[in-house]
């Protein structure tokens, strides 16, 4: 039990230490590669040497059906005998080559069949005299030669997708391949499986070629290395030679190689935790990893506006084991949906799992790749539509826009779908759909207060005097019946006017009623001499045959009587002297008495 425990705490630091190894760089995974008919097309570079002496190591990724004899990487000069060649005989990849030592030297062809049209990591080493060939991170043969002179660097061209020899003729690789890579040092095993399923920074140490083949414009095949040898297409076009890649590499990769799967393999980001467990004891190794970007083609994909990167896995073994996938993707408290493709040559995703009310999707599979993008099951959703201001005296309607299955219920404690308020304040709506997510929605309504004004209701005014009506409110827009626009108006006649005030879109009319008063200014001299000045008696100040007058003389008899007076008395047929007066208003029926001294 105690050795148990102590090899399984190495595992685990192993792991967790692959696991968190960066990624320096930002991309989208596999993009392009090229495509190769196995008929005079290949890629050509310099003969430079790329600083490449005793020990090389050649990667690539490829993809091809042809059992024929032809190379995915040459950089060999068969007369000064060095050089290195990574090639495909009968199905089986090799590395081979000479060493100076005057010996053709071959790693041995790997035991996989790599002709098979899936996608495969082909990996040739030269180091301390042993030749070795990798498939997909599994070491598959070796050559120990015990020659130690190791001379590998060449005169000739570096070449992708062929080998040319005046007596041998042309060697044309036939297929697709990616992400190819030439260093000048000795990868070891954890070093090739640590990088083969991600893209590398172009300044690793060591690297002295990096095709990573996605764009072949102008008919140049890009070096990303530090030393940028760009090489050429020859006998083809980029309208050809270029293609989507398939191959599976990712911007972050995690991996394991075990014959004991008694734990997930995880691959854990800032949006999804993305393992496979229940691993069949048969499958030699896996490898997870991420892209953090969208994929090019959502096709197929609900809400793809969702996706901010997507997940990849490239399973090492028989295509017969199974394996299962979870997915959990943050923030999916509703449920998700997971979708599947092959990989990146497949525009559209297929719906594989989804759950709800849980962020954990699971998937059962035995393909050897595939890729992942995940969204969120569709929560509910609310708004509340109504007006956010209401006048006074008036009542708001707010409605929910839920119309979906599951409950309702406002911070009234009511449960429609609409409610009606008549108050100031902030009023929410919570819904609940079928699978017990929620969503909430809120709106803050203010009542518009009624200005306050000195306007009365009513207005007595002396006749024919001038009334000022003023309806003056902070911040309002005022229309008076008479047309006029102003806080206050001047009327003259005697009527009932009405003023519309205007404050936050509320409207408000008052209405003033404009009536004449009772303000008689009565003369106490008249001058009856026919001057035109003083004739009449003539009262001011009301309206004209309102007044009753009877007069009398000093001794109380009366001597002048008319119901409806209109300033017409003129003490004609009187002598000059004091008369009183009584005056009784029809309207009011107040009484005003007084003298009045007649001069002649």
């Amino acid at each position: 039990m105690s050795n148990y425990h102590r090899t399984s705490t190495i595992f685990i630091f192993l792991f967790t230490f692959i696991t968190l190894l960066p990624s320096m760089v930002t991309a989208q995974g596999a993009l392009g590669a090229i495509k190769l008919s196995g008929n005079s097309e290949y890629a050509e570079f310099s003969n430079a040497n790329r600083g490449i002496t005793d020990q090389v190591t050649v990667e690539a990724w490829i993809k091809t059906t042809s059992m024929g004899h032809h190379h995915i990487i040459s950089k060999y000069d068969r007369d000064t005998e060095n050089g290195f060649q990574l090639l495909i005989q009968n199905g089986k990849a090799c590395l081979a080559g000479r060493d100076g030592s005057g010996n053709y030297r071959i790693s041995g062809y790997s035991t996989t069949i790599v002709a098979d049209n899936n996608w495969h990591h082909l990996t040739g080493v030269v180091h301390n005299g042993t030749w070795r060939i990798y498939v997909d991170g599994v070491l598959q043969n070796e050559l120990v030669t015990g020659y130690t002179n190791t001379v590998l660097n060449s005169n000739e061209k570096l070449l992708l997708g062929n080998y040319y020899y005046v007596y041998l003729g042309n060697h044309y690789y036939t297929g697709m391949v990616d992400e190819v890579r030439l260093w000048k040092k000795a990868l070891t095993e954890e070093e090739i499986r640590q990088n083969m399923c991600r893209t590398l920074p172009a300044n690793a140490p060591g690297l002295v070629a990096y095709l990573k083949l996605d764009n072949l414009a102008g008919g140049v095949v890009v070096d990303a290395s530090p030393l940028k040898m760009n090489g050429k297409l020859i006998n083809t076009s980029p309208a050809v030679a270029s293609v989507p890649s398939g191959a599976p590499i990712g911007d972050k990769s995690v991996y394991r190689y075990t014959n004991r799967w008694d734990s997930s393999l995880e691959m854990v980001t800032d949006y999804a935790n993305f393992s496979v467990f229940k691993v069949d004891p048969a499958i030699k190794g896996f490898h997870l990893y991420s892209i953090q970007s969208p994929p090019a083609s959502t096709n197929g994909i609900g809400s793809p506006q969702e996706v901010r990167e997507y997940y990849g896995l490239f399973k090492v073994g028989d295509t017969s084991k199974k394996y299962k996938v979870y997915f959990k993707q943050y923030g999916m408290a509703c449920g998700g949906n997971l979708y599947r493709r092959a990989d990146n040559t497949v525009s559209n995703w297929n719906l594989v799992a989804d759950t709800t009310g849980s962020p954990i999707m699971l998937y059962n599979s035995s393909a050897n790749y595939g890729e992942f993008a995940a969204t969120s099951k569709a929560a509910p959703t609310v708004e509340i539509s109504g007006p956010t201001s209401i006048c006074s005296g008036t009542t708001a309607t707010l409605t929910s826009s839920y119309t979906g299955t599951g409950k309702i219920v406002w911070n009234t404690g009511e449960t429609s779908s609409s409610i009606k308020v008549n108050k100031s304040g902030t009023y929410t709506v919570e819904v609940t759909n079928a699978a017990g997510c929620t969503a909430k929605d809120e709106i803050q309504v203010s009542f518009t207060m009624e200005p306050v004004t000195s306007l009365p209701t009513e207005v007595f005014t002396c006749y024919g005097e001038p009334v000022i009506l003023d309806a003056t409110a902070e911040g309002a827009v005022y229309k008076w019946s008479s047309g006029q626009s102003t806080p206050g108006i001047t009327v003259y006649t005697p009527a009932t006017y009405y003023v519309t005030i205007t404050i936050n879109d509320c409207s408000y009319v008052k209405e003033v009623k404009v009536s004449n008063g009772e303000c008689p200014v009565i003369p106490n001299i008249i001058t009856p001499n026919d001057d035109g000045k003083n004739d009449l008696f003539v009262v001011q100040g009301v309206e004209p045959n309102s007044l009753q007058l009877k007069l009398y003389n000093r001794w109380g008899k009366p001597v002048y009587q008319n119901d409806n007076y209109d300033n017409s008395w003129s003490a004609s047929a009187l002598s000059a002297g004091t008369y009183y007066y009584c005056f009784t208003s029809r309207r009011s029926q107040k009484v005003y008495k007084g003298w009045v001294e007649v001069v002649k």
